[in-house]
């Protein structure tokens, strides 16, 4: 598990803001720690749950799963490089594009779907529908659609 210090360090060292012996600053920390807190709560806002909790400290510890330490570091570079007057340079925006892709997939979780059995197969011209789902035939009478009263009208 790393700290927010050592993520500070990977994510400024990127954007060559910090060297990697550089101290880190209060007010670098402070920026840093606002901006980082802002994303990810952005992200679990928007329903993608990596476990993350907020941080207040350089010694705080990141509690997001290791192999997603990357995308954090290379998202945080990006979004940190304008107050440093750095331009972002496209493969690293790229390498940001691709982190945040990760931590969406890892975040969200995809439920499998059927198809109602209403919507015909194909273009619509072939009488072949989907077949219902177990729900949908229980909640008929007896497992079929039976027409209702009037309907040849």
């Amino acid at each position: 598990m790393r700290t927010v210090e050592q993520i500070i360090r990977l994510s400024l060292t990127k954007i060559q803001a910090l060297g990697l012996t550089d101290p880190v600053e209060a007010e670098q920390g402070a920026l840093f720690i606002d901006n980082m807190n802002d994303f990810m709560l952005g992200l679990d806002q928007d329903g993608v749950a990596l476990g993350y909790t907020e941080v207040s400290s350089l010694s705080d510890n990141i509690t997001i799963s290791s192999g997603l330490m990357g995308a954090l570091v290379a998202n945080m570079a990006v979004i940190s490089a304008p107050h440093y007057f750095f331009t972002i340079p496209v493969n690293m925006q790229i390498l940001a594009d691709k982190g945040l892709t990760k931590l969406i997939r890892a975040g969200t979780t995809r439920s499998a779907t059927q198809y109602p059995s209403t919507l015909p197969r194909g273009s619509g011209h072939s009488s072949t529908f989907y077949p219902p789902s177990d729900s949908e035939v229980e909640s008929e009478s007896g497992g079929s659609i039976s027409l209702e009263s009037g309907t040849n009208d």
